[in-house]
């Protein structure tokens, strides 16, 4: 016998991907990543395509404030997925959550021990992901107001 779900809406998952960005103390980023991946997967199997309210909360995700590890590459990648895959347009709490992950990205990476030569690649990674970021705000018509200028100022200089 095939177990089915039973008919859901998009709606039933937000809350579940909001409690996991509401954790108190950060959760083993391999286990938090196999939560989401299941929860990714329920989706898809009630026919349900990620909004850009799940897509907020993957990148919030991405950084050090619900994980134990920031994850650039999982960031960079459902960024990819919403905008190119899926066609959806990031708003100002996307754009921002994107940010600040980034951010725990690279503070996570300014404490790991590193070589010269690996400071150096580190930022110009850093800078360039600022100019990414930069144009995509333009690209989507967001404007970079105090709250992102005051991110941007404070750990981008």
């Amino acid at each position: 016998m095939k177990q089915t779900l039973p008919q859901i809406n998009l709606t039933a998952f937000i809350p579940i991907f909001r409690a996991l960005c509401r954790s108190e103390t950060p959760l083993n980023a391999q286990n938090g990543w196999k939560l989401v991946e299941f929860l990714l997967n329920l989706m898809e199997s009630a026919n349900l395509v990620p909004n850009e309210t799940v897509y907020q909360h993957l990148f919030s995700l991405s950084g050090t404030s619900y994980f134990d590890t920031p994850d650039m590459e999982k960031l960079m990648f459902y960024y990819k997925e919403m905008t190119e895959t899926r066609g959806l347009k990031p708003y100002h709490c996307q754009l921002r959550n994107a940010l600040l992950s980034a951010i725990q990205y690279f503070e996570f990476q300014e404490q790991q021990p590193q070589s010269e030569q690996n400071i150096l690649n580190f930022k110009k990674e850093k800078y360039e992901f600022v100019q990414w970021w930069k144009s995509e705000t333009v690209k989507y018509g967001v404007e970079i107001n105090q709250e992102l200028h005051k991110i941007l100022t404070r750990h981008f200089k």
